[in-house]
């Protein structure tokens, strides 16, 4: 009689395999889900590396193209200076200015002036020179070329540079506020032919000299200062004329006065879209007083703010920052290849669940043939057993049931059958 007892094994089997399954499925998409986010991370890892190497390359280019401008306006400034300050004629009119009386002070100014008004008209066009400043010892203005009507005023913790020179008797340059404009300013001390001091001097050149070799058909360069050193140098009616609220920050204006129409759209566009993770990230980078570079985004398009600082010279606190404002595609390359990156990335895990599915599939169908076939076999009493044989007609398997019809276990008959 051929016995096949499986009913109950089968049904109970089932159940544990359900779970079973349940519990690999959960275990492969679990693992599929924490490869997905270090794939995702690695890559997201890998492109803000790349990003960042850009922005230090392209902050470091700033640097050098900006301090190649500065060297530049720094030796036109000396050859103004040697050329046509340093000489004999002017020595010779401003010698006796800080011993004169006012009338005669008046005559000395009115004298420096009109000797200098041509040479002045020829430099403020030609390379932006905005102001030929005459200083006396006492750090009084006394005849400035740009507002000759101007005169008389002190200096003194205004301009930092004029006092620096009537005090140590050697040239300082750098960025400065004044009293009507900022500017980079190259101060000088003048002797007369003994050697004696009679005050000093500045050449001074407004930010559009500085504009004018930045911008180009890659950037656009603009000029922030900090609020507290305008209210504390400028007159009212200068800070009304020369700047506006700096958008990016509360501490610092925007110098307005040194764009065409076209550049203004620009800027305004800019400003328009200065986010508040902007805002934040420039708080906490001018900390370091050094130069760095934050990204926009535009319209579809990516641009890169670099932030140049400006030292005073004598106190060698940041007082301003150059901004140049730089689209570059090359961002956009980046994220661009950022998301497809990810998306292959998402694609190769799908593909991994695919074949660890399909498996897994595969596989509990082979557990569970095997598992029917052996129970099937190994149930079979009586009058029966099963077997095979190899081409030699040794014998490779004998189900239990052997015990049953012969008497031999299945160790026993394998091995000596």
């Amino acid at each position: 009689m051929f016995k096949v007892c499986c009913y109950n094994f089968n049904k109970s089997a089932a159940g544990l395999s359900v779970i079973k399954k349940l519990l690999n499925y959960k275990t492969i998409i679990v693992s599929l889900i924490i490869l997905q986010c270090i794939v995702a991370f690695v890559i997201n890892l890998n492109t803000q590396r790349e990003i960042n190497t850009f922005i230090a390359h392209k902050t470091k280019s700033s640097e050098v193209e900006y301090q190649a401008v500065y060297t530049k306006v720094k030796e036109q400034s000396n050859m103004i200076f040697q050329g046509n300050i340093n000489t004999p004629t002017v020595i010779s009119i401003f010698k006796n200015a800080n011993t004169s009386d006012k009338k005669q002070q008046n005559i000395i100014r009115e004298a420096l002036y009109k000797h200098l008004l041509p040479n002045y008209k020829k430099f403020n066009k030609l390379i932006y020179l905005e102001q030929l400043h005459f200083h006396l010892p006492d750090n009084k203005s006394f005849l400035r070329m740009h507002k000759p009507n101007k005169y008389g005023d002190d200096l003194t913790g205004i301009r930092a540079t004029v006092e620096y020179v009537n005090k140590f008797k050697k040239p300082i340059d750098g960025f400065e506020e004044g009293r009507v404009k900022n500017g980079f300013r190259f101060v000088y001390p003048l002797f007369d032919e003994e050697n004696k001091y009679l005050g000093s001097v500045e050449a001074s050149f407004t930010i559009e000299a500085f504009n004018q070799a930045l911008n180009n058909e890659l950037h656009l360069s603009l000029f922030i200062i900090r609020k507290s050193i305008v209210h504390k140098n400028s007159w009212p009616e200068s800070i009304i004329q020369n700047y506006s609220e700096a958008e990016i920050s509360p501490l610092f204006l925007l110098n307005t006065t040194q764009y065409n129409d076209n550049a203004l759209a620009k800027v305004a566009n800019i400003r328009k879209h200065i986010t508040s993770e902007i805002k934040s990230s420039f708080s906490k980078s001018i900390l370091t007083e050094n130069a760095f570079s934050l990204p926009l985004s535009l319209a579809g398009k990516t641009y890169l703010l670099t932030f140049l600082p400006i030292k005073n010279s004598v106190l060698n606190k940041v007082t301003s920052y150059v901004v140049l404002i730089t689209q570059d595609s090359v961002l956009n390359d980046i994220n661009e290849e950022f998301w497809i990156l990810q998306g292959i990335g998402f694609l190769f895990v799908l593909i991994l669940f695919y074949f660890f599915y399909r498996n897994q599939i595969n596989h509990e169908n082979l557990l569970q043939s095997k598992l029917k076939y052996s129970t099937i076999i190994n149930n079979v009493k009586d009058y029966y057993f099963i077997y095979s044989h190899d081409a030699n007609g040794i014998f490779t398997y004998v189900s239990h049931s052997i015990t049953d019809v012969l008497g031999y276990s299945t160790e026993h008959f394998l091995k000596h059958y």
